[in-house]
């Protein structure tokens, strides 16, 4: 059997132990992705977009079958077939190839730690380093399957370290692995420092909490826990002793470093409403700094998949402030956990951001915190919200996805303000102020040429487009400088969902349906909690094709949301309706029928296939009218024209899928047709 080792680099090794690796690191990359996969086998249009996402289609065809001879080669040479391929897919036989990401987790799994001890001391548990094919699609892969194959890891060992009488070379062992994976994780920081009390060692233990403390200020601008703290209080007072009295600390005297795990919400994860509430006599610019701070506090908290976020909206607002008790009983009705309420309030000339968090349940107050309502504040603010909301309810986060703070300078600070401007203007979905959106994220990017943020948002403006403005003609300037700006995005935060989604769009409306797919998986791992991501990797799915993955995702976007925003429904028509559910389609217009202006063509082809012709023929009418109405193509545009426009506008891949759109409409046609000629006659 050979033996991957993809742990602190890449090799591959027969079983005498030498070195058979493939000698191109494309080759390496296709097989460490294999190994890495559920199955163990991927078909060869995603493996040609996944390492040559930007080469012509035939040319990465072409450089797959040198790879997979490649591997051939190793395989024969080491008299091990390891490898099988035909037209269709490339696999590995896993009977013939071990890899030591797997055995690691299978004895993390089975609490077997001496059988893994030679991987927790190994000095880099990095997944594949250096092992970057040149290509963006892999590239990306690549990052975000070592932050989750981390954060798995971390998981399993933090699992070992609360059981009960573990032995201390164990507890040290794992702790310094999860250290290496990631330096912020509390607990093992918490653990390397009681074992050096337990040597005697308080100096040093306090030394590398402040080295920690100092580390995590300059790089988020955010506190150790509270419990940290006060464990390290303790320490001062036990060395305060010892100077008086020498004593060895032993480790069963200090008290427990792991956290119970939190109880989860009903849906597995804790909901967090986040609920905005105006302070009286609000002036437009307070009114402008909370619009911008909510937005930025909710995509905040979506970086992280350890909660469910939803927005309630204004009428809920308004019910916390008439009567916050009756608003928090609702909300624990409809399954929410917690309400974080947030505020802006002017106060004897200074501005301040009031943050309380409730639990829905019990009514308690778990966290109540003031923040300067100044923007060049707000990372900090950010960061130290999400750190104290996993604190007081018992969640580790991954510190890696908290906003970096360090190296503000005065135009970086100019550039954020400049982003969050463009914000607001994007999310007015008017074509003023769209056009003002990209003005002011240019300069944003002028100025902070890695905010991240500003670039993700730019490329969703420009991918926009084609449905802000119907009709107009294809720029592909823009389409090419959307796929460029969402291409830096994720170069620059490649563990943000939305810069993975948007980079998706970009090939989604480019017909790079492979590499879509590949992105918009991406972000779904990234954060399968967050059900505005769930919905939008779900209408991506179903314009590729896998109408069942599209249709479950958008299922758990619902149980998630107890208060899904309008335009859920109009995504959900769309899904309903490539998925062949016409009732579902309709009942999805209904509920929001003007929202977009191509909404009522979902309804007229469905009522069209349920036979609904007279329904279809209604539905229709009132589609051109809306569209007609925003219309960017030459003017006076015909029924035909529109009907066009609607058969051919989406993204689809499957012409099943497209032909469906394309019969509703014939079949309306043809009612309209006969209709006339009875009419005439």
């Amino acid at each position: 059997m050979l033996t991957a080792h993809l742990l602190g680099g890449f090799s591959l090794s027969d079983p005498k132990g030498r070195d058979v690796s493939p000698r191109s690191r494309k080759a390496r990359g296709l097989l460490g992705y294999l190994l890495l996969s559920d199955l163990g086998s991927e078909r060869r249009e995603k493996l040609a977009g996944l390492l040559w996402s930007e080469s012509p289609i035939e040319q990465a065809y072409d450089s797959l079958r040198h790879c997979v001879a490649e591997l051939r080669r190793v395989g024969q040479a080491a008299g091990i077939a390891f490898l099988n391929a035909d037209r269709q897919s490339v696999r590995i036989d896993r009977s013939q190839i071990r890899c030591d990401v797997v055995d690691l987790k299978a004895n993390l799994a089975a609490a077997r730690t001496a059988d893994c001890r030679h991987l927790l001391s190994a000095p880099d548990l990095t997944l594949m380093p250096g092992l970057e094919a040149d290509d963006p699609t892999f590239d990306n892969w690549l990052l975000v399957e070592r932050e989750r194959n981390a954060e798995i890891l971390v998981r399993e060992m933090l699992v070992l370290l609360q059981r009960p009488g573990i032995e201390p070379r164990d507890r040290v062992d794992l702790a310094r692995a999860i250290e290496r994976l990631d330096p912020y994780q509390e607990d093992a920081v918490r653990i390397h420092m009681e074992q050096l009390a337990a040597e005697g060692n308080i100096a040093a233990a306090t030394a590398y909490f402040e080295r920690y403390r100092a580390r995590l200020l300059r790089e988020y601008e955010v506190e150790p826990s509270e419990g940290l703290v006060d464990f390290v209080e303790g320490l001062a007072a036990r060395r305060s002793g010892a100077s008086r009295k020498p004593k060895t600390v032993e480790p069963a005297s200090l008290e427990p470093a792991i956290a119970p795990q939190p109880e989860a919400g009903r849906h597995g994860v804790p909901i967090i409403a986040v609920l905005s509430v105006p302070s009286a006599q609000q002036s437009d610019q307070l009114r402008y700094l909370s619009e911008a701070f909510m937005q930025e506090l909710v995509s905040t908290l979506c970086r992280f998949k350890d909660w469910t976020v939803t927005v309630p909206g204004t009428p809920m607002e308004e019910k916390v402030q008439s009567s916050a008790d009756a608003a928090l009983a609702e909300l624990s009705a409809r399954g929410v956990d917690f309400a974080l309420v947030a505020s802006i309030a002017a106060v004897a000339g200074a501005t301040a951001i009031n943050v309380r968090l409730v639990e829905c349940d019990s009514r308690a107050v778990v966290i109540s915190d003031q923040y300067p309502a100044s923007s060049e504040n707000w990372l900090a603010a950010l960061n130290d919200i999400c750190c104290r909301i996993a604190s007081r309810t018992k969640i580790s986060l991954v510190t890696a996805r908290l906003r970096r703070v360090a190296g503000r300078s005065i135009e970086r600070r100019q550039a954020y303000d400049l982003w969050l401007e463009g914000r607001v203007m994007a999310n007015i979905w008017e074509p003023e102020t769209e056009e003002k959106a990209v003005e002011l994220f240019s300069r944003a990017v002028q100025l902070d040429g890695n905010l991240a943020d500003a670039y993700s948002w730019w490329a969703s403006v420009l991918n926009s487009r084609w449905i802000v403005h119907p009709g107009a003609i294809a720029d592909e300037g823009n389409r090419e400088r959307a796929y460029q700006l969402a291409k830096r995005a994720v170069a620059l935060d490649p563990l943000n969902n939305l810069t993975q989604g948007n980079l998706g769009w970009s090939h989604l409306l480019a017909r790079r349906f492979e590499s879509a797919e590949l992105h918009f998986r991406l972000a779904y791992e990234l954060n399968p909690s967050s059900p505005d991501n769930l919905l939008a990797c779900g209408l991506a799915s179903a314009f590729c094709g896998d109408h069942p993955r599209a249709r479950e995702l958008s299922r758990r976007a619902f149980d998630l949301n107890p208060f899904p925003q309008p335009y859920y429904y109009g995504y959900r028509a769309s899904i309903d309706f490539l998925g062949r559910d016409f009732v579902a389609c309709i009942e999805a217009v209904n509920r929001v029928p003007d929202l977009f202006p191509d909404i009522q063509g979902w309804a007229a082809v469905s009522h069209a296939h349920l036979g609904q012709l007279s329904a279809a023929s209604s539905a229709l009418d009132r589609y051109q009218e809306d569209m007609r109405r925003c219309w960017a193509g030459p003017s006076n545009p015909n029924g035909e024209d529109l009907c066009t426009w609607f058969a051919t506008a989406f993204p689809i891949r499957l012409e099943a899928d497209r032909q469906l759109i394309a019969d509703g409409l014939a079949m309306i046609r043809q009612q309209v047709q006969a209709l006339a000629r009875r009419m005439s006659s």
